[in-house]
């Protein structure tokens, strides 16, 4: 029978009852990856056995996982090798430290030329694992990995721009470096495109990426802010975006719009004001937060404050005031502060409800930036 002594050594690895520790299996399981019998069946149960992040198994692994991906020679095992390292690092820092100190990432880089697509999808979702740890990402900015991050954008392959969108989004947010890489190789232009994207997850991971692009105002002069927002537009509009991409995509009009009088003009003008008072009664307080800082930026435009001066939107803003979180406060007392500068109105409606008794809490706040939001509320809501 082929194959029948490696196969029966494996199987007595795997049927152990728990007598020996998960690193002493590992150490057993990894003299299988030169194997070419068993080597699949080795690296599944590496990558799915579902065991708790395990430092001491992981430094075990590691490096046969390291020579396996300079090897290049069995496709399937590259993948779940890639998938191996992804499940190490997928949260825990530890792992993602030990994964840059043994050399992953530009072994992982090098799999981004591979002729699979599936290969490639795997080696760039293990890399966004890694690179979620600064010092990864950093590492890969200077290995030149940013334009072949932003050329695999334009794959045709969902699962391939998934993982090149979700890298790139953790890329960009370590390594102001990556982010100057990524604004010189159009990534915005492609980002935007794949906001159009049938699949969520394509979607998700595009309009992150955006989000901590566009948070640099050194992008402002690399994509169209009219194409963008209309994307936006649409995203936020379609029904079944998820709760995450709301956020998202609150976060980039936000960019977009901070100290942007253009920016703010087409969002007011592509019908984004409504669509974001809307979102301030979602039921998922990251999405409000975020709903409520992109409408206060959007509403230093006076024309877009006036435009959002809705019924309800004064009470539901008080209301906001008294949140627990933070985020919330300062985003609210910003938006009622904006409003009440632009119309008096607003400020008669604020004075009605008693917004100063609201805002007078905020002064007791430990952050200061709720603080200073809640003084400038207070002042433009007293004004005569």
């Amino acid at each position: 029978m082929v194959g029948s002594a490696s196969c029966l050594s494996f199987g007595l690895i795997l049927n152990t009852d728990g007598r020996v520790s998960l690193a002493e299996q590992s150490t057993s399981i990894v003299r299988f990856l030169d194997d070419n019998e068993v080597r699949e069946a080795a690296l599944h149960l590496l990558s799915n056995r579902g065991f708790p992040p395990d430092l001491s198994r992981i430094k075990i692994v590691m490096p046969a996982l390291i020579e396996l991906v300079r090897s290049r020679d069995d496709e399937d095992a590259l993948r779940f090798a890639c998938d191996t390292f992804r499940n190490f690092c997928w949260s825990d820092d530890g792992a993602r430290s030990l994964a840059l100190g043994f050399g992953a990432v530009p072994s992982l880089i090098c799999l981004l030329s591979h002729s699979r697509t599936e290969v490639i999808a795997m080696a760039a979702s293990a890399l966004s694992k890694i690179c979620a740890y600064k010092p990864a990402a950093v590492t890969a900015q200077k290995e030149n990995s940013v334009h072949k991050v932003v050329c695999l954008l334009e794959s045709n392959d969902t699962e391939v721009q998934k993982s090149a969108a979700f890298l790139l989004s953790n890329l960009c947010f370590a390594s102001k470096l990556a982010l100057v890489d990524a604004l010189e190789s159009n990534s915005i232009q492609f980002l935007v495109h794949l906001l159009r994207s049938s699949q969520n997850d394509v979607r998700t991971a595009a309009v992150k990426a955006l989000m901590n692009i566009t948070v640099d105002e050194r992008a402002g002069g690399h994509y169209s802010q009219e194409n963008t927002i209309r994307a936006l537009v649409e995203l936020v509009k379609s029904g079944d975006s998820e709760e995450i991409s709301l956020r998202y995509a609150c976060g980039v009009l936000r960019n977009i719009c901070w100290w942007n009088d253009n920016a703010r003009f087409l969002a007011l003008h592509l019908g984004v004001v409504p669509l974001l008072i809307r979102l301030l009664w979602h039921n998922n307080t990251q999405v409000i937060a975020m709903s409520t800082s992109a409408l206060s930026q959007i509403c230093a435009y006076d024309r877009a404050a006036v435009a959002a001066q809705t019924p309800g939107i004064i009470p539901r803003i008080i209301r906001l005031l008294a949140f627990k979180e933070t985020e919330v406060q300062e985003s609210a007392a910003i938006l009622l502060s904006r409003l009440c500068l632009a119309s008096k109105a607003a400020r008669d409606a604020a004075l009605k409800l008693k917004a100063r008794d609201t805002l007078l809490r905020l002064f007791q706040s430990d952050n200061g930036h709720v603080r200073a939001a809640g003084a400038e509320a207070w002042k433009n809501v007293v004004r005569m």
